[in-house]
């Protein structure tokens, strides 16, 4: 039996995929994330198990990891593949700069806790850096400064000026997460079987994501090719229900985002908000955010080259990773 365990990174359809794909699959066992409204009890513990897998100190994860265990060996006697999927496994440090979650502990954790059950595929999912760097920032924005007083402006001398932000101890650097040659050498070092796909690939027609599907499961899963769809085309959908004055206030104060088009404006009114409201107050800055991607791009671009395989760098081109 299989065990697939995805593990991001955020920003790059995980909520999509949790929701709309995953739990549907046909002829896999689904035993979460689970982010539906309404769960079952079940779908909770299994949430539970997977944070405290994450966020557990080694002293409480050692007095319940055979409770865990007794928990999920249940799925020993199931006869399809089971899949995990969590950007949180990554992605904690990124998303809450928790100096005590570590993402290798996680990994080791889930590794020798589902090792046990079957054979363990870890898969994640890539973004290029900059356009990921702005979209997590532009989300998380209000948490960084509030609770660890982590300023755009920092994002900015970090990639410009090359300087590490003190703030973040090195341990917890969430900038070394977005290594992804890192990320894959530390899997190959651990001897894990891990698979990548490229977010702009997966996303860009119906047939490049169903072929990601196919990764999981050989079986048909063509009824899936509504939501598929719908998801792919989401973008231009809702260009059309924007007002032509809001799409020109935000041309106006986002400049410095460097957006190529409208499809790229946040679907949800949360996320839109804080980049309406950010924008104002980081306008100001203009000079120095401008020429931000190009820096991000050129902090990550040696280590890409590392993949040293001419299919993936060709890839990393088209999709402006480098």
């Amino acid at each position: 039996m299989n065990i697939f365990i995805h593990i991001g990174y955020s920003k790059t359809g995980t909520s999509f995929l949790q929701k709309k794909i995953f739990p549907y699959f046909n002829e896999i066992k689904y035993i979460g994330k689970f982010i539906s409204k309404n769960i079952s009890d079940d779908q909770k513990v299994l949430n539970q198990i997977h944070n405290d897998i994450t966020l557990m100190d080694d002293d409480e994860f050692d007095k319940n990891k055979m409770k865990i265990f007794e928990y999920l060996k249940k799925y020993n006697d199931l006869k399809t593949n089971i899949l995990i999927s969590d950007e949180n496994f990554l992605c904690s440090q990124i998303n809450t700069l928790d100096r005590n979650i570590d993402w290798e502990r996680t990994i080791e954790r889930l590794y020798s806790t589902y090792s046990k059950i079957g054979n363990v595929i870890f898969v994640c999912v890539f973004r290029n850096q900059s356009e990921l760097i702005k979209s997590l920032y532009m989300q998380l924005a209000v948490n960084w400064e509030a609770i660890y007083n982590i300023s755009l402006d920092d994002l900015v001398y970090h990639f410009k000026e090359n300087k590490k932000i003190v703030k973040i101890n090195k341990k917890n650097n969430f900038f070394s997460i977005l290594n992804f040659f890192e990320i894959k050498k530390h899997f190959k070092d651990k001897n894990y079987n891990f698979n990548y796909f490229l977010f702009e690939e997966i996303f860009e027609n119906q047939k490049n994501f169903l072929q990601f599907l196919n990764f999981f499961s050989n079986t048909s899963q063509d009824h899936l090719i509504g939501k598929i769809n719908n998801k792919i085309n989401t973008s231009n959908d809702k260009q059309k229900k924007i007002p032509s004055r809001i799409i020109k206030k935000i041309k106006e104060n986002f400049q410095y985002l460097n957006l190529n088009n409208i499809n790229e404006i946040p679907k949800k009114i949360n996320t839109f908000i804080t980049y309406f409201t950010l924008g104002f107050k980081l306008k100001k800055n203009g000079s120095k955010i401008i020429s931000i991607s190009n820096e991000i791009k050129k902090h990550y671009q040696d280590d890409l080259y590392k993949f040293n395989d001419k299919e993936i760098l060709d890839k990393f081109k088209k999709y402006n990773y480098l």
